[in-house]
């Protein structure tokens, strides 16, 4: 028997089986008063019989909907909430499992589950101060007498009416005492909804914003950075909409990622930005972020929000909040420390940082920074700030040349600017920026000073883009400005101080805005879309942007096979491999929740009215839907997929098949089966990385040698391509294969493993493990041939010469030396491993061995006894 042969079981009995994201079995069933889970699974001893394995838990519908009230959105969870874990065992093994087995463990647990007292387990949890409880029970004066924290007021939100947790839980208890929720716990009609999350996601989408999980966003401004989670539950007669967001810039971010990880950080992407310290509602864990409630959730409430919630983002005064953080005072949370530390360096404060550091020396550190990372997270303070302390000199030296009357109008640019809606900030280069934001647009002007004639004036230039390009840019390229332009004004401005005392801003503001909001922003990402590869770097970067806002994942894939095949299409050197995985991964995760086949961005979206567009939503999830189950793969079709995209595959033990694709160097095997459900593939029982190249390089050596040498282990995994759908569409696979081809080449060492393993010359090792390896010299003058180790090689061939054969047996002759040493000069040459470059040097030797046309040396037996081996292991 098979855990699917247990989820058949299951199916028949009425019980609703679903699998968890890390892999694991799931199943509930429903009482007429509560719904019993479990997680199984079955184990086969082969021989000796089989284990149905399984744990049980209690809850009612109750009691996960109140807490859906109390946290404000819906669980992603089946039924997470659990009132009664069973301590009991109701494993079953057996020499001969079957259906009669699993169906008496399975009576047990509704017996069980039956005799639990859910009243009594509610009254306990009440007495405990479990406020769910109590509204569970109804004891509304109960819930009235919590206390609990308020919400801290949120200006850019006071328009909407907000509710903390307890009021909501009051609402439940009122609702559930008069029967108004009945209908939805007894499943008779599902909870209202007036749109998905992963449809809310594609709207915000559709505002500039990033997201590759449903209700997890983020976005890239000029001047900072903001991660924006969200969710949502019907509350009987309205909507609670839970918000949480945090901004940080790149200098908090990179300062307090260095610290935090001694140095080895020096990039920052907006989606791992640092904890930040800027937080709506509050840095509270137990009330993160802020409620308010809708009517209806709807299209247009969701722009509201989006717009609300970057103008909050936009409001925060990051300097101010930093300079707090560098007040000095006893610190004890590893969090605080890491803010503190990284807050003194971003100001300059290098003595404070320097006397903490004497402090540690003296063992006196604990007076103000209490923490067992206190030692490391100072040193790592003060080298970051040394690095940052010539960027202050280079900004105080850049408003020095400016004289004050100068300065005086850069000033009040900025207060005007200010007053007007704009962000102002300083760029990299300290160049004075300011940005405004209209609808999913970013308006960017760069103003300095222009002292040709008597008079100085200040010259603006303007530049639009998006959200969504801006983001996606940085995102792609970290090492690249936060802010990059889409298209820059081919009109200039400029403005003398007298002028600007008369008003002539707003002016020049006003125009430059109508500019913007002129340009078809979508065309002008269709044009970068189409352009060639040969273009010069600042287009080929907006070319690589264009393609994830348009979706083209078909065409990133055709870069990335063309990179892997050392074909660069004409690119510009600056662009990698890397920033090709990078625009293709984001791509495939920006585009989920969008129909196939259909485009991303309008071409007018202006003459789009938001009725239509919140139809063409609506008719998105249904082509969604029927999409996802015309592509959902059998065992049948996904070998056929496999063996489409190049993978050999083959049946071995029982229902268990292995696909293997051939790399230059390496070889990558994948076990499959439909363990799990009947006719469903799924891919997380086993992902082995192998390599006979050795093998193939020895027998090239020394051709006599009819030893057959063991093929080097790169890396095992045991959870396979960690793929744990239930059912597996062509497009996941694909990317699963994609990415996991792409890792066994950039993250497995070859060569660190040649090194660790066959490195050490013979008699350098120690006495055991020299009677371990039989051949370990041919494959030490193998390795390093093959780690093109020409200067070692040498030094032996000049050794043998000489009549001294150092430490190896007879074995080895020069002859072997000559053609470890050709083989190691090729590979120096060429910077690259491969079977194929080892049968070309055998041709050059005239050596037309049969062993070095095969591709794959390991053979399908020993794949299979490798592999069934690891995965009785599991």
């Amino acid at each position: 028997m098979q855990t699917k042969d247990a989820t058949e079981i299951l199916k028949t009995l009425g019980w609703e089986p679903y699998r968890a994201e890390d892999g694991s079995m799931f199943a509930h069933y429903h009482l007429p008063d509560r719904i019993v889970g479990i997680s199984y699974d079955v184990v086969d001893y082969g021989e000796d019989g089989g284990k149905f394995r399984l744990s049980a838990n209690l809850t009612t519908a109750a009691y996960c909907l109140a807490w859906e009230y109390a946290s404000g959105e819906v669980s992603q969870d089946k039924y997470e909430d659990t009132l009664f874990s069973a301590k009991e065992d109701f494993d079953v093994t057996a020499s001969d499992l079957s259906e009669s087995h699993v169906k008496e463990s399975l009576n047990r647990v509704i017996a069980w589950a039956k005799a639990q007292d859910i009243e009594q387990k509610l009254r306990e949890k009440a007495a405990n101060h479990s406020a769910v409880a109590e509204a569970l029970l109804g004891d509304i004066k109960a819930l009235k007498s919590s206390e609990f924290t308020p919400q801290l007021h949120v200006p850019e939100f006071a328009d909407y009416k907000t509710i903390g947790w307890i009021e909501r839980l009051i609402l439940f208890a009122q609702a559930y005492k008069n029967g108004e929720l009945d209908d939805i716990l007894t499943r008779k009609k599902p909870k209202q909804r007036s749109i998905s999350l992963t449809a809310a996601s594609r709207i915000l989408k559709t505002q500039g914003w990033f997201s590759t999980e449903p209700g997890k966003m983020w976005l890239s401004l000029p001047d900072r950075f903001i991660k924006f989670d969200f969710g949502f539950v019907h509350l009987h007669d309205q909507y609670n909409v839970h918000l949480e967001a945090e901004i940080s810039n790149e200098e908090i971010s990179l300062a307090c990622l260095y610290i935090h990880f001694c140095g080895q950080r020096n990039l920052v992407r907006p989606t791992d930005i640092y904890r930040s310290f800027n937080t709506i509602g509050g840095n509270s864990i137990l009330d993160k972020g802020i409620d308010i409630c809708v009517e209806t959730l709807n299209e247009q409430e969701l722009i509201k929000i989006s717009e609300q919630m970057i103008k909050w983002a936009r409001a925060q005064a990051l300097q101010a909040s930093i300079e707090s953080k560098t007040l000095i005072q006893k610190y004890n949370y590893n969090i605080d420390i890491i803010w503190h530390l990284a807050c003194l360096a971003l100001t300059g404060k290098i003595d404070v940082l320097k006397s903490y550091q004497n402090a540690v020396k003296a063992g006196t550190i604990s007076e103000h920074l209490e923490s067992n990372i206190v030692e490391k997270s100072v040193k790592y303070a003060v080298e970051f700030a040394e690095k940052h302390l010539r960027i202050l000199k280079e900004r105080k030296d850049a408003d020095a040349r400016l004289s004050p009357d100068a300065l005086a109008i850069f000033n009040k640019i900025a207060e005007q600017l200010k007053a007007m809606g704009w962000t102002v900030y300083r760029d990299k280069n300290y160049e004075r920026n300011a940005y405004f934001i209209s609808k999913d647009r970013i308006i960017n002007i760069v103003y300095r000073s222009d002292i040709k004639g008597e008079t100085p004036i200040v010259v603006f230039k303007a530049s639009l883009s998006t959200l969504g390009f801006s983001t996606a840019h940085r995102h792609i390229f970290p090492d690249k400005p936060q802010y990059i332009a889409l298209k820059e004004a081919e009109e200039v401005y400029t403005l003398s101080g007298a002028e600007l005392d008369e008003g002539k801003l707003k002016e020049i503001s006003a125009d430059i805005l109508e500019w913007a909001d002129r340009q078809n922003v979508n065309q002008i990402i269709y044009d970068y879309a189409t352009l060639p590869t040969n273009s010069e770097l600042n287009l080929a970067l907006r070319h690589f942007v264009a393609l994830v806002l348009t979706g083209d994942i078909e065409r990133l894939k055709f870069y990335k096979e063309s990179f892997r095949v050392k074909n660069r299409l004409d690119f510009v050197d600056y662009i990698t491999k890397y920033d090709i995985d990078n625009a293709l991964t984001l791509a495939r995760r920006y585009r989920a929740g969008f129909p196939k086949n259909a485009p991303i961005l309008s071409l007018d979206p202006q003459t789009t009215s938001i009725a239509s567009k919140t139809v063409a939503v609506e008719a998105i999830e249904e082509v969604d839907e029927a999409d996802d189950n015309d592509d959902r793969l059998t065992m049948e079709s996904a070998t056929a997929l496999l063996k489409s995209l190049g993978w050999s595959t083959k049946k071995i033990d029982g229902d268990d098949y292995i696909a293997s694709y051939q790399l230059p160097d390496r070889e990558v095997d994948i076990l499959y089966n439909d363990e799990i459900a009947k006719d469903c593939p799924q891919f997380d029982s086993a992902f082995l990385i192998s390599t006979g190249i050795l093998s193939t390089a020895c027998k090239f050596i020394d051709p006599t040698n009819v030893q057959d040498f063991p093929d080097l282990e790169l890396n095992f995994e045991a959870k396979g391509l960690e793929i744990f759908e239930p059912e597996v569409t062509a497009d996941r696979l694909k990317q699963a294969l994609d990415d996991a081809l792409e890792w066994a080449v950039k993250e497995i060492d070859l060569s660190e493993k040649l090194r660790s393993d066959y490195g050490t010359a013979p008699w350098q090792q120690d006495a055991k493990s020299k009677t371990d390896y039989k051949d370990y010299a041919l494959l030490h003058i193998g390795a390093l041939a093959l780690l093109g180790d020409v200067e070692t090689l040498q030094s032996y061939q000049k050794s043998f010469t000489a009549g001294d054969h150092l430490g190896f047996d007879e074995s080895i002759s020069q002859t072997h030396l000559e053609r470890a040493l050709a083989l190691a000069k090729k590979v120096e040459k060429t910077k690259q491993l491969s079977y194929a470059l080892i049968e070309q040097v055998a041709k050059d030797f005239d050596d037309q061995q049969e062993v070095l046309s095969k591709k794959q040396p390991r053979s399908w037996k020993e794949k299979i006894v490798n592999f069934i081996g690891k995965k009785d292991k599991k």
